[in-house]
């Protein structure tokens, strides 16, 4: 009998190990492989994306010579120019705006401004496949206008912590991509201009005072990005 007991005691604890085994190899497979095109998944099929992506398409029917692509931080902002239009939308990543290119139609002679990444590393995407998708995003950009200035604008670090994100490994890429954009503006082969825009007025970090959550831009953190925005204006 006590025999009995021990073997199942035993069998007991190699099948719970062997689930606990099994949910963390799910759990990393999720952060490492699915998670990024999950949450772009939900945000590809919001109500507010979707509705905004097609408010964004007749919008390029107005007089306008300058554009901004951007995420949630570039929402609320106090633009000087009725020339630009602002064709941000929240949760916007890189892969999901390449996407929403191939629905817009641009003109020549431009100013484009984009002011994105920092969800991407925010969904896990690795700092390789990052710098890819906004190589392949400037590609887009390159095969629907010509004679026209891309502004490239370097990342704001995040003030916070999350389950699923550590606040270190995060600001460590921004401040690698910031690195690497500088160099950018010196390889192209297209007839667009690039630059790249220094955001050191957030020295490279969301301070407390600029954010009530860490992630986001409060309406001083707006001010600021619409100080740096109105410059290439």
């Amino acid at each position: 009998m006590k025999l009995k007991t021990s073997r199942l005691k035993i069998r007991t604890f190699w099948f719970l190990t062997s689930v606990i085994l099994l949910l963390a190899i799910f759990f990393i497979s999720y952060i490492k492989i699915f998670r990024s095109h999950h949450l772009e998944y939900l945000v590809l099929n919001s109500s507010d994306y979707m509705s905004k992506s097609e408010q964004h398409k007749s919008n390029l029917n107005q007089n306008y010579n300058c554009i901004i692509f951007g995420d949630s931080r570039s929402l609320n902002l106090g633009l000087e120019s009725n020339t630009t239009i602002n064709l941000s939308i929240g949760g916007e990543t890189l892969n999901t705006l390449r996407k929403r290119l191939r629905n817009l139609d641009l003109k020549d002679s431009i100013k484009i401004i984009i002011n994105l990444g920092i969800n991407d590393f925010l969904f896990n995407y690795d700092f390789e496949e990052m710098v890819s998708n906004y190589k392949l995003v400037i590609d887009e950009i390159n095969s629907l206008t010509d004679f026209s200035s891309i502004y490239c604008c370097e990342l704001i670090g995040i003030n916070a912590e999350g389950f699923f994100f550590n606040k270190n490994a995060i600001n460590k890429n921004v401040e690698k991509f910031n690195s690497e954009i500088k160099n950018w503006s010196l390889s192209n082969n297209s007839f667009n201009m690039y630059f790249n825009q220094d955001m050191s007025l957030f020295n490279n970090n969301l301070d407390s005072y600029l954010s009530s959550d860490g992630v986001h831009l409060n309406k001083l953190g707006s001010q600021n990005l619409d100080s740096i925005y109105n410059k290439i204006f």
